[in-house]
């Protein structure tokens, strides 16, 4: 549900008054990117009107993806989205608004739930400026960056779990005392545990997974 928090108390958006316009749907991962709230619900991703984000056109506000949706992020000139097996890029060269993006593959890999984590380019290396992004799958550790470029940035290293065997995750990065991305996963019934390592190269991180 999309609201807004005043004096202490959560109200509800309040029911637009004009011809095919209705209230901004909520869904299971938001965000906001060039004037407009995006919010993901299921297979579809529902966009607000530019600058008016308590309100979206009934008709022509949602664009269908091919799979329920695992990522929703945005950087400097588009947004990352995760659905279904394909991670897509959907913004650049097409241009910055529903009506005009472009739709560009850029992995085959599903994203893991809860992984994607919005950095700064900088945090990747110097001299890449603006809003990047990070996410987990099964073969690794991702990054997005501007214009749909993405790179595995730990190939060879280690995999994660398959996705059919994590319940929920998180993902986040901290800047000190060194800078890393971290994702936390509780695995569904019947799956992990006991203790393992890790070789990230170095240093070795061992614990106790369940």
């Amino acid at each position: 549900i999309i609201g807004f928090y005043t004096n202490g108390t959560v109200y509800p958006i309040p029911e637009p008054d004009q011809t095919y316009k209705v209230r901004m749907t909520g869904g299971h991962l938001i965000e906001y990117y060039n004037n407009r709230l995006y919010a993901a619900f299921d297979d579809k991703i529902f966009h607000s009107d530019a600058v008016y984000l308590n309100q979206m056109d009934e008709r022509f506000g949602f664009i269908p993806m091919p799979g329920y949706i695992t990522l929703l992020k945005a950087v400097l000139d588009g947004i990352y989205v995760g659905t279904g097996n394909d991670v897509w890029y959907l913004g650049g060269q097409g241009g910055e608004d529903p009506p005009s993006f472009s739709y560009m593959k850029v992995s085959d890999g599903l994203v893991l739930p809860g992984s994607g984590v919005k950095i700064e380019g900088e945090d990747i290396g110097k001299g890449l400026l603006g809003s990047s992004i990070m996410w987990a799958s099964e073969d690794g550790v991702w990054a997005g960056l501007p214009q749909g470029q993405v790179k595995n940035v730990t190939k060879g290293y280690y995999a994660l779990p398959a996705p059919a065997e994590i319940a929920s995750g998180i993902g986040f990065y901290r800047d000190s005392p060194i800078s890393q991305y971290v994702y936390i996963w509780r695995y569904r019934q019947g799956y992990g545990g006991g203790i393992g390592s890790v070789t990230i190269p170095t240093p070795i991180v061992s614990g106790t997974f369940s």
